[in-house]
């Protein structure tokens, strides 16, 4: 395997990634059918928040350590934007008229972070060295670890989420299906005797 495409190293565990994730958004356009479309986009989304999540815990503190500030901060220019849509896309419904104009920005802004990334930060990251090579081995076993839990509490957050809502129907069904009856209202026994009518008013104080 390609030592830059090598998913056992750091760098290329992000390169395979970063062409996953393009593919992923290609796959979210070609569709034709917006229901479609707007299933795979969202898991694009989650897919976009743990990549960022990833490379904000793990590979940015790397590159800030081995990378001169001005290096490090093209290395990431675009990140700020790229959030920013993904928050944008995620308040739209798939009919709304900014739906896919936002989603064709957030993939050209997603291929801007791609390049920017791997020009100013992991092309010179690519030092070779036994020291290097064994931090970026152990960045891409944490990574995957973590990758892991994140897609685990992901699934776990959804499937309660569905199964709340599930609930919720359920609860309004029974609602709408169980019978109604009116409450009879009391009445009040008038007194037929004198004897009655003494007893009445002396517990009322009368």
């Amino acid at each position: 395997m390609d030592v830059l495409l090598d998913d056992t190293n750091a760098l290329g565990m992000v390169r395979l990634e970063h062409g996953r994730l393009f593919e992923f958004m290609k796959s979210a356009l070609e569709s034709g059918q917006p229901e479609f479309t707007n299933q795979v986009t969202r898991a694009l989304l989650r897919e976009l928040d743990i990549h960022a999540a990833l490379e904000q815990e793990f590979v940015y503190p790397f590159m800030k350590a081995n990378l001169t500030e001005k290096d490090f901060k093209l290395a990431i220019r675009q990140d700020a934007r790229l959030a920013a849509l993904k928050l944008k896309l995620q308040s739209l419904d798939v009919m709304d008229e900014e739906y896919y104009p936002t989603l064709y920005e957030l993939i050209e802004q997603f291929q801007l972070h791609r390049f920017a990334e791997d020009l100013y930060g992991l092309t010179h990251l690519e030092y070779h060295t036994p020291y290097v090579d064994n931090q970026l081995a152990f960045l891409a076993e944490a990574m995957e670890r973590r990758r892991a839990e994140m897609l685990k509490r992901s699934t776990d957050v959804t499937s309660n989420r569905l199964a709340s809502q599930q609930a919720r129907v359920e609860h309004r069904q029974a609602l709408q299906e169980e019978p109604r009856t009116l409450e009879q209202p009391r009445t009040i026994e008038e007194p037929t005797t004198i004897e009655e009518t003494r007893i009445i008013r002396e517990s009322r104080g009368s």
